[in-house]
């Protein structure tokens, strides 16, 4: 039976029906009570039935977070979705726009590579709903800083075998790795520290790596290796003999330029230079050269043996004979000392006297004496020396005692006093040429060097020289004339040759006008005549010189009378006066007149010095200012030596 029907569904309460509301499957859009209305379309009977329509509100979480961050070590990251909503209803979507997803992307832990923005979706398959949440994956790549601060040595040496580098500035400071690596050196130890030990030239590479994000960076540092070794070389040394006592070693061919230079001897003596290639050293021995090269600290030695020849050779200087007045010579004979080519003699004496040669292995002398004769061996410059006594016969004159009267003055004659003769036998006569004996003990000459000579009676003979000095005369250097103006003082100066302590007296005459008449340099004051002084000066011998100075006196007297003046107040040659070119030489103006042409007394002054313009004329009298016209003057000036002289003539008034 065919059944038609109509549906018909009717919100009741708050509900909506978005389309097909007259079907059995109608799209709502919201909660609430629907009645479904079945209609039997032919019998037009009706049935119904409600259902209440709710809200599923289950959203599910969005929840993730990275799971570290890009680094050197890790290029990839995982995200962990954990914190959302799990179970079999629930399904996950990453994507990015930025970033890039290796594996896993619809997993709750996908794994990426990239940095970027990450988006999860979480979606409720049961209600269709959804959630979301992005998370941002970042990056720590910063590489770290290698440093290698070697501010020490960088270079190995003889005396720098290893060196210790240091990384240990290296950045970030506590969480990086050390690994040294080289190329041609070599490391001891610490290759995995900041502080290696390398001993050998080359190319040291640090590579540090930061341990939080595997990051490295590298530096290097080239070790350098000197190990030059100087060059000694010395040149055999001379023979120390008698002659030469020391000698410079010489080194010369060895290193030079930048090394030290050491020599050091145990049994030697080195004088000077013991830091030079050339020292200079004074005994035999061995000498040790220690040269370092500064650059490589490396050093090389050396030694040499100085070696001496100083035998000395024999001298035998053999016996004398004895000087009597018969034997007035002897021979003195070495013939014991050693001889040959290389030999040669020299003989000496401190109180005798030779008649023979000297450089001979004998000789002849003729005065008792200490003889010495020194042999010296010409190969190595040693000598020898022997001495022999030549005595004289104890009875003979040997010296004698004489005083000397010596001359007062220049020119006096002294004497020679002969007091005694020691040795020889009396009567004695003297003499004082060799040839003219006396018997008197006095000889009275001029001075001189003289020998005088003591004869025995058996005819032996004994000298000495002696001088009566030649003394030096008093002598005085004076000007023997000058000139001074009228009046004026004159300092003398005066010189002698002795010294003050020798002079016993000065005197001066005359003494007028002098500041002193017993000293050697007096002022002569104020003169105004003519004058000769004279000085003596006598010596503590008594000894008299003298010596003259001639003082003339310029009696000139400038005066000058001018011949016009204007007493107009311009102060300008206002005053009619008399001048002087030295004033000293004025006493006083006695009398000053000057009369009109008609013989009147117009201005009269007295007794006044010239200094002083008061004391001159005007223009005036009684008060009134004169006319211009001549008038005379009439002047009686007095000068300092008495000399009274008449000045007259014309002066001119003028406006």
């Amino acid at each position: 039976m065919e059944i038609t029907q109509v549906l018909a569904i009717i919100l009741l309460t708050n509900g909506s029906i978005i389309s097909d509301e007259n079907t059995t499957t109608p799209t709502i859009g919201g909660t609430g009570t629907y009645e479904l209305i079945v209609t039997n379309t032919i019998s037009g009977c009706t049935a119904n039935a409600f259902v209440e329509v709710v809200t599923d509100g289950n959203i599910p979480t969005a929840a993730a977070i990275p799971m570290g961050v890009l680094t050197c070590d890790e290029n990839t990251v995982s995200l962990n979705g954990n914190g959302s909503s799990a179970g079999a209803n629930f399904i996950y979507q990453w994507s990015t726009t930025n970033g890039s997803i290796v594996s896993g992307e619809t997993s709750i832990l996908p794994v990426v590579d990239q940095i970027g923005q990450y988006t999860l979706l979480v979606t409720n398959t049961d209600n269709g709903c959804s959630n979301e949440t992005t998370i941002t994956v970042g990056e720590d790549l910063s590489p770290p800083v290698a440093v290698i601060d070697q501010t020490g040595n960088t270079s190995l040496d003889c005396d720098l075998s290893s060196i210790v580098l240091d990384g240990s500035a290296s950045q970030p400071i506590g969480n990086v790795s050390y690994s040294w690596t080289t190329i041609g050196g070599n490391i001891l130890s610490g290759e995995n520290t900041a502080n290696p030990e390398v001993d050998d030239a080359g190319e040291y590479i640090l590579t540090v790596t930061n341990l939080i994000n595997g990051c490295t960076q590298t530096q290097s540092i080239f070790i350098e290796q000197d190990l030059s070794v100087p060059q000694v070389n010395i040149t055999p040394p001379l023979t120390l003999t008698c002659d030469l006592t020391e000698t410079i070693l010489d080194a010369g061919n060895s290193s030079q330029g930048n090394y030290s230079y050491q020599w050091i001897t145990t049994n030697g003596i080195i004088v000077s230079g013991a830091m030079t290639l050339t020292p200079l050293v004074n005994q035999i021995g061995t000498y040790q050269l220690i040269i370092t090269d500064l650059g490589s600290n490396c050093t090389n030695e050396a030694s040499i043996t100085v070696l001496e020849n100083t035998t000395p050779p024999i001298a035998e200087a053999g016996i004398a004979d004895m000087l009597d007045c018969q034997t007035t010579s002897v021979s003195l004979n070495g013939s014991g000392s050693s001889s040959g080519p290389n030999f040669i003699y020299e003989w000496s004496t401190g109180n005798g006297n030779f008649i023979g040669g000297t450089n001979t292995i004998s000789t002849e002398v003729d005065f008792a004496g200490s003889y010495n004769l020194e042999v010296t061996n010409t190969q190595n410059g040693c000598t020898a020396i022997d001495f022999v006594i030549v005595e004289e016969d104890e009875n003979t004159p040997s010296g004698i005692i004489y005083t000397i009267d010596q001359p007062e003055c220049h020119g006096d004659q002294g004497s020679i006093i002969i007091e005694t003769v020691d040795g020889g036998t009396a009567p004695y006569v003297y003499s004082i040429d060799g040839i003219n004996y006396y018997s008197g003990h006095i000889f009275t000459t001029e001075a001189g060097n003289y020998t005088l000579y003591a004869q025995d009676a058996q005819g032996c003979e004994t000298q000495i020289d002696f001088e009566i000095p030649d003394l030096a005369p008093v002598e005085i250097l004076l000007d023997s004339e000058v000139t001074i103006d009228l009046g004026d003082d004159y300092q003398i100066e005066a010189f002698t040759n002795i010294p003050a302590s020798d002079i016993a007296s000065i005197s001066w005459t005359p003494s007028h006008h002098l500041s002193c008449d017993d000293c050697l340099n007096p002022k002569v004051e104020q003169l105004f005549d003519d004058a000769i002084y004279t000085l003596t000066i006598v010596n503590n011998n008594g000894c008299k010189i003298s010596a003259k100075i001639k003082i003339n006196v310029d009696k000139a007297r400038a005066i000058y009378v001018p011949n016009v003046f204007t007493p107009n107040g311009d102060g300008e040659n206002d005053i009619f006066m008399i001048y002087a070119g030295d004033l000293s030489q004025i006493k006083q103006v006695n009398t000053f007149m000057i009369y009109d042409r008609w013989g009147e007394t117009i201005f009269k002054a007295a007794d006044f010095g010239l200094t002083d313009p008061q004391n001159g004329w005007d223009g005036t009298f009684k008060g009134e200012t004169m006319n211009p016209q001549v008038f005379v003057y009439w002047a009686e000036i007095e000068f300092i030596d008495g000399l009274k002289v008449i000045y007259k003539g014309d002066v001119a008034l003028k406006k």
